[in-house]
């Protein structure tokens, strides 16, 4: 695993990545209830490699509402050379909230999905 840690905030949401566990808390307003905040477990965390442009993680946070309406996280992250990176760097990186209509009660709509994008800043800590 890596040992690059990310504190990131942006719009209405903050995110704190360990590298060395694998773990995601995400903290929002109006950001379903996340407004305590929220770890996801490195199981609970699907990850995705940008093929060199960074890392994409990605979490459920409800599975279907009433309505039939899936939301899930996904945190774009900046790819790191640890063996370079300073103790502590300046980063970027993104939120984007989906909301998927495929399963909506009734049938889907013309548009199947709805994005949030948030842009984040913070900074990225290499080591424990």
């Amino acid at each position: 695993m890596t040992k690059a840690n990310f504190q990131l905030s942006g719009p209405d949401v903050e995110v704190t990545y360990d590298g060395a566990t694998g773990t995601l808390f995400v903290r929002g307003q109006n950001f379903w209830s996340l407004e305590d905040g929220a770890t996801f477990d490195a199981d609970r965390i699907t990850r995705a490699d940008l093929d060199g442009d960074g890392q994409m993680l990605q979490v459920v946070l409800l599975v279907s509402s009433r309505a039939g309406v899936r939301t899930t996280l996904s945190v774009l992250l900046p790819q790191v050379n640890e063996d370079r990176a300073d103790a502590e760097s300046d980063v970027t990186g993104a939120a984007v909230l989906i909301d998927d209509y495929h399963n909506l009660v009734g049938g889907p709509p013309a548009v199947l999905q709805q994005y949030d994008i948030r842009p984040l800043r913070g900074k990225l800590r290499i080591g424990p």
